[in-house]
């Protein structure tokens, strides 16, 4: 099961989409993130001062 995060630094907000700890779809701005692991993804969002947040799926 995939699950969408939103990461947010100081200057974007954007979504990915991690299936199994490994990202399968980002936002253009994250393009680079696609094929990594979700804790490279948050080292880096940590290292630019983000936050990253799971989404509750909708209803």
């Amino acid at each position: 099961m995939s699950d969408t995060y939103r990461i947010t630094t100081d200057y974007m907000c954007c979504g990915v989409v991690v299936d199994d700890g490994i990202v399968i779809e980002a936002a253009p701005i994250m393009g680079w993130s696609v094929g990594k692991t979700l804790a490279a993804v948050s080292a880096w969002v940590v290292k630019k001062q983000g936050t990253i947040e799971v989404l509750e799926p909708l209803p």
